[in-house]
């Protein structure tokens, strides 16, 4: 012990506060502050080190990255992206394609041909890099570039009709003209007639990421919406070639045309993928043909097929529904994010409350010289089990949202009434233990009271009535400071458990809201049955 803590020690006036339980023990009780401290940062560094091994030490550098990317936003990933692919390049004599994919994906306008061009020269046999990178040749006008691309795409596995729908829609775009659109429209009826199915390209992805978060099912919508795009500009041609031939009274082939656009539109609409999008566009390509089918048969005959007629009001139920989905869509998603922002919004504003509350008592302790001879002042068991079971409370409060993040079904409901129920137990439980700490001090003290009064003092000795009311002090602000340091770190021990524990059954960290909070996908597909079964049943 040095000869500063001696003297503080050995004030003469502030002895070992018997009447207050005081053992006088300092050394034994500055281990136990010690070890309490100890395990609070402890736990911290268990749970930071089981991040930051996972996140950055599992992997090399390159592939930590490259999966940190995935959950970013387009402009965040890209820089990122751009230093693992000269990572790579540094390390390897052949890069790795995935990662000059990821980075085409998410390249400037201007640097996307290039990026493409080479993760495609890496990695030739993959046809859905070949269809990304022919719909981007496409919407750059590279017409025939892009038609090279599909066809390579097609010659490839799996069996897949969407690069000959997409070649099809490049040879119309790059010969425009009758004999172009004839020529497509016969690549068209071949690729019907093969009955292959139509697959979309996957997002890169990793198997250690799952792939129900919002995350992956926007960059799944976001690769629907390339690959369809240029399947509209050809609709857009087919029909408006259409239009124009039927107020010349030229239609004795085009009928057999639209037949053969709307074949598509129903096999885009029927694509293994189920989802709501390639639906949404396959009906809609469907609605373009039919509507001009029905104004050659009423200006051929006078009047349209009642089974068109049925078609097209069954269509347009369809994609009534599919409409008003994707209209609340964001609103769901936003909702079921909700969910998962509870927890970590209680959390931190619990931890903020009592940081500010543990240093205004600090101060206050500080004030009244409450320092290290108070340290042996023991806590009572009332204490002991209010943060006991305040810090269980919590924690269990912490399963509970967990379980029922999982239970919320956003398409019922815009907002869960559980979340408030949730969020008025939670400051419950802290206003609880909170205000505890604030009564607690003077109930500890009322236990001593006769103990000061039995002691010889009379009311002409001053100075050691003083001191008595100075130990009362003294007392209650150390009982204090001390309650609410000790619940600070027993939150610490709440939260890291919580972290951990989540970690172990859901391989997410709470904070991962991108991966945690779900895309709708098994909504999508609940949806999409739904719409086949209304269009199946007018057939």
């Amino acid at each position: 012990m040095t000869q500063a803590e001696t003297k503080e020690y050995d004030v003469p006036d502030l002895p070992d506060f018997p009447e207050y339980g005081g053992s006088g023990d300092k050394a034994g009780a500055r281990r136990m502050r010690r070890a309490f401290r100890f395990c609070v940062a402890a736990s911290i560094l268990l749970t930071t080190a089981l991040y930051v091994v996972e996140r950055y030490l599992r992997y090399d550098l390159a592939e930590s990255q490259y999966l940190m990317s995935l959950t970013l936003p387009t402009e965040s990933a890209r820089p990122v992206l751009r230093q693992v692919v000269k990572r790579d390049a540094e390390r390897r004599e052949a890069p790795t394609p995935k990662y000059v994919a990821a980075l085409a994906e998410r390249e400037e306008r201007d640097l996307v041909l290039p990026t493409y061009e080479r993760a495609y020269k890496l990695d030739p046999s993959d046809s859905f890099l070949a269809v990304r990178y022919g719909c981007q040749l496409f919407f750059h006008e590279d017409y025939e570039a892009a038609r090279e691309r599909f066809r390579e795409a097609g010659v490839q596995p799996p069996k897949n009709a969407l690069p000959y729908y997409l070649q099809a829609a490049a040879l119309a775009m790059d010969h425009p003209g009758e004999a172009g659109l004839a020529d497509s429209l016969a690549l068209v009826a071949k690729t019907n007639e093969a009955g292959d199915p139509v697959l979309f390209p996957e997002p890169l992805w990793s198997g250690d990421l799952p792939k129900g978060g919002v995350r992956h099912n926007n960059l799944r919508r976001e690769i629907v919406i390339e690959a369809c795009a240029p399947l509209f500009r050809y609709a857009d041609v087919v029909v408006g070639r259409a239009k124009s031939q039927i107020v010349l009274k030229q239609v004795q082939y085009l009928d057999s045309w639209l037949a053969i656009l709307q074949t598509l539109g129903e096999r885009l609409a029927a694509s293994r993928d189920e989802g709501s999008l390639q639906m949404l566009y396959g009906i809609d390509i469907q609605l373009m043909a039919i509507e001009q089918r029905q104004a050659i048969c009423e200006a051929e005959q006078g009047t349209v097929p009642a089974a068109l007629v049925e078609r097209r009001t069954r269509l347009k139920s369809a994609l009534a529904m599919l409409k008003d989905f994707e209209a609340k869509r964001d609103a769901r998603i936003a909702a079921a994010r909700k969910a998962f922002e509870l927890p970590l919004g209680l959390c931190w504003r619990t931890a903020v409350v009592l940081l500010a509350t543990y240093l205004l008592v600090y101060v206050l302790a500080h004030l009244s010289h409450a320092k290290r001879m108070a340290w042996s002042l023991p806590h009572t068991l009332s204490a002991k089990i209010v943060l006991g079971a305040g810090n269980l409370a919590l924690l269990g409060l912490l399963g509970v949202m967990a379980v029922l993040q999982r239970l919320y079904d956003p398409m019922t409901s815009t907002e869960a009434s559980w979340q408030e129920g949730m969020r008025t137990a939670w400051w419950v439980v802290v206003g609880a233990m909170m205000l505890f700490g604030l009564v607690y001090p003077a109930l500890r003290l009322l236990r001593v009271n006769g103990a000061l009064r039995s002691r010889e003092v009379s009311e002409q000795d001053a100075e050691a009535r003083g001191l008595a009311k100075r130990w009362r002090r003294v007392a209650y602000f150390s009982f204090m400071r001390r309650y609410y340091g000790i619940a600070g770190g027993m939150l610490v021990f709440t939260l890291a458990g919580w972290i951990v524990g989540y970690r172990v059954l859901t391989a997410l960290y709470p904070w991962q809201l991108e991966l945690l909070t779900p895309g709708l996908e098994a909504e999508e597909v609940q949806l999409v049955k739904q719409a086949f079964l209304l269009l199946k049943s007018g057939l």
